[in-house]
């Protein structure tokens, strides 16, 4: 893993505190990233985000919605707004056999390791989704199918297109290397009945519309 894999990245890992959710935030914090331990062991979390750079504990029981909203808060307050989730948060339930075992522990299970990511995953998306920094669509470069990303720039002077292609040559696997990478201020969006969502389509047309100028000014 490269040593700035998740260099300005800001994650929120639950159950983070111990176990597989510990051991990815070990790695997003060695890898540059902020991270944010959600978990209801306070005294654990805390613990565990001393040992780590950059990260904080943040008290949260994922089956409630008003919880996640304020650890989502506080996590984008003192740290960023996410551009990561790892729902690692589980239990195991009683050791019984289906006649024996207890109803209110079952949903007790399926509040935590079903609902509780479903909710995770709902309060976080809709900004994940605003604020994501690139989006890869295909296009169509001398009668190839290539891939071209579009980039948000994280700062004021973005590195040239030449560049980029160079640094993410370095780190991905040459499949996965876009053709074009083209800078833009926002992604165009659209409402739709589940939420917001980047119109890949026009991000397209765009490409195209980019590439077919260039060629004929060529």
């Amino acid at each position: 893993m490269q040593a700035d894999s998740f260099r300005n990245r800001t994650a929120i890992v639950t159950g983070g505190a111990r176990g597989i959710g510990l051991a990815c935030a070990e790695k997003i914090a060695a890898g540059g990233g902020r991270v944010a331990l959600w978990d209801r062991d306070m005294v654990r979390a805390r613990q565990s985000a001393a040992s780590l750079k950059c990260a904080i504990a943040v008290e949260v029981d994922v089956a409630d919605e008003a919880s996640i909203a304020k650890a989502l808060a506080a996590t984008e307050a003192e740290l960023a707004p996410p551009d990561i989730l790892i729902a690692s948060a589980g239990i195991t339930g009683p050791n019984a056999t289906v006649a024996s075992y207890p109803v209110d522990a079952w949903k007790q299970v399926i509040d935590i390791n079903l609902t509780g990511v479903f909710l995770c995953n709902r309060a976080v998306a809709g900004g994940m989704t605003q604020r994501g920094d690139a989006q890869v669509v295909a296009v169509d470069i001398k009668g190839q199918a290539r891939c071209a990303a579009f980039v948000i720039p994280d700062h004021d002077a973005p590195p040239t297109e030449t560049a980029l292609i160079a640094h993410v040559r370095d780190r991905l696997a040459s499949y996965k290397v876009p053709a074009r990478i083209f800078f833009i201020d926002e992604f165009p969006v659209t409402e739709s009945a589940n939420g917001v969502k980047i119109q890949r389509a026009k991000l397209r047309a765009m490409a195209m519309e980019t590439i077919a100028a260039e060629a004929r000014s060529s």
